[in-house]
Parts: C-alpha cells; structure tokens; sequence
C-alpha cells in the first residue's frame, strides 16, 4: 500500500488496486481496514521502484 493525497495504491490478493477518498476521515478508515489484513505502507526509499514495476505492468496489460 502507498497512501498520497487521499489515494491508496497497492496490490492484495492478486490485483493492484487504486482507490480515492473525499477526505481524510474516510481515508484514514481505509487505512486502518488496510491495515486489519495485513497491509501496510512501504517506506519511501521503496516507493519509486514499486511504482516502476506497476506502471510497466499496467503498460503492459494495455498493449495486449
């Protein structure tokens, strides 16, 4: 999971997943839901890779 602005990215049960919250009351929520099955935050030197390895997948997957 990486949380920016209202918007959580990450990757559970075999899906990406990108979801956006209104505020940060619900935002937190998700968070926290995330967080009950065992997801949490990368740490920010892991970001930039990650997201590497999702664009070139989701590239991928729109040329096909």
């Amino acid at each position: 999971m990486i949380d920016s602005s209202f918007i959580l990215y990450g990757y559970y049960n075999n899906q990406y997943f990108e979801e956006g919250y209104d505020d940060k009351k619900s935002y937190q929520q998700a968070i926290q839901r995330f967080s009950s099955v065992g997801l949490n935050a990368f740490q920010p030197q892991n970001i930039n890779s990650l997201l590497q390895t999702i664009i070139s997948e989701v590239a991928q997957n729109y040329e096909q």
